[in-house]
């Protein structure tokens, strides 16, 4: 049996977060309430389905994974009311489960005294099922096919043999949850004087001079489903050894544009990499890339080629990883960093690393080591300037701290 990690009252803060920093509400929106949402054959709550309401509107809801069964954040929406409410406004009552087996379908089943080992009770009412085909979009209705029945019973037993979102397996999530930094031990306060350590790249890619590498976006594809920002981030590193380091067989050898990432050969070298590093469609028309399979996207420059260019992932506390960076920032060479980035929270963003800072504080005689920050391009366009974040501040923060995980230290040749 998985156990609950989150909380009622934790998911609510987690879902207050998204609505606040995700820049996709109003300003001023609010998460009004949680309902339980379970996964067949598991028997704690699996997710609390966070209504989101505007000036008392309803305004979608944020989807909040409480048990380590699927990604911290798997769905939101902006608009409308939670599946809870559509199956309560459909039944004329409150008193059932809902049950999710992937995406689009989900079920309302009849509430009894058993925690939902198996489907318990009869099936209410259903969404995305071959008895709602042909009617309006989240319309829901009860499954009446044996076909439907059919269905539930082989999700029923997915679910009940990986104890996981369909899509996914128990050692990919533990890879995400576990990405995490290691305590530093604090130092006492004492009256000294500062230092910073700090470099950034050598070039500058726009002609405004604030980013040092290209001003890019992922691509949606036919789909419209994104490219992911890891291949976003990849594109923009190749684009800067492809125009500063001499490395012209990337990108079939185009100059490329400073800030068009459509641009054919730009938006091929996304779907590229996106086929070497395997990433996955997921919900909200976004794409997935797990950090163990993100060095992959050095195959790209292996097939223009670079064959002995390489890829090193590392991981550790905010220091060791910094003196590893800093030295990568000091030869030219721009890395990616796997980032929340919502702030302190679960890893979910992609970003290129351009410049690195650690600022030192002298204690008697020797410098000890306080905050790092880094320069960022955050792979949305020309819109988003790069900036720096800080991933640890000493004391009390004065600056937004992100939560930092994996990086990866790119090298062409």
């Amino acid at each position: 049996m998985q156990k609950d990690f989150i909380s009622k009252e934790k998911a609510l803060e987690i879902a207050q977060d998204e609505v606040t920093h995700a820049g996709l509400w109003p300003q001023g929106a609010k998460v009004k309430d949680a309902f339980p949402i379970y996964m067949d054959g598991i028997e704690s709550v699996s997710y609390y389905e966070c209504k989101v309401v505007n000036q008392d509107k309803d305004a979608g809801y944020v989807l909040v994974n409480a048990n380590k069964t699927d990604i911290i954040i798997p769905e939101s929406t902006t608009e409308g009311v939670t599946v809870t409410e559509m199956y309560r406004k459909k039944l004329n009552r409150d008193d059932f489960l809902v049950i999710r087996y992937d995406w689009l379908r989900n079920v309302a089943v009849e509430l009894t005294d058993a925690v939902p080992k198996a489907t318990p009770g009869e099936i209410l009412s259903s969404i995305g099922f071959d008895s709602n085909d042909g009617e309006q979009e989240g319309k829901v209705d009860a499954p009446t096919s044996s076909a439907d029945m059919d269905v539930i019973g082989e999700l029923q037993d997915i679910l009940q043999e990986n104890r996981v979102f369909p899509i996914y397996d128990e050692q990919i999530l533990d890879d995400y949850y576990n990405e995490e930094e290691p305590a530093v031990e604090e130092e006492e306060e004492t009256d000294a004087s500062y230092r910073d350590i700090m470099d950034v790249l050598n070039h500058t890619f726009h002609r405004s001079g604030r980013w040092h590498t290209p001003a890019w976006r992922q691509i949606r594809k036919p789909n419209r489903q994104a490219i992911g920002c890891g291949n976003a981030a990849w594109a923009i590193v190749y684009g800067y050894w492809r125009q500063h380091k001499r490395k012209t067989n990337l990108f079939n050898g185009d100059n490329v544009d400073t800030t068009n990432s459509g641009q054919d050969s730009i938006a091929q070298c996304m779907r590229d990499c996106a086929a070497y590093t395997e990433t996955r469609d997921v919900i909200n028309n976004q794409g997935f890339t797990w950090p163990r399979k993100m060095c992959q996207g050095i195959q790209y420059a292996k097939e223009k080629g670079y064959r002995i260019s390489s890829c090193r992932r590392i991981r550790g506390n905010e220091f060791s990883k910094f003196d590893q960076v800093f030295s990568w920032i000091q030869a030219d060479k721009p890395a990616i960093f796997l980032i929340s980035s919502k702030g302190r929270m679960a890893a979910d963003h992609y970003v290129v690393i351009e410049g690195a800072c650690k600022r030192q504080k002298r204690n008697r005689r020797k410098w000890r080591n306080r905050d790092v920050r880094y320069l960022v391009n955050w792979g949305h366009g020309i819109g988003t300037p790069p900036k720096w974040i800080y991933v640890r501040e000493f004391g009390r923060n004065t600056h937004r701290v992100y939560s930092g995980f994996s990086i990866f230290l790119v090298d062409i040749r």
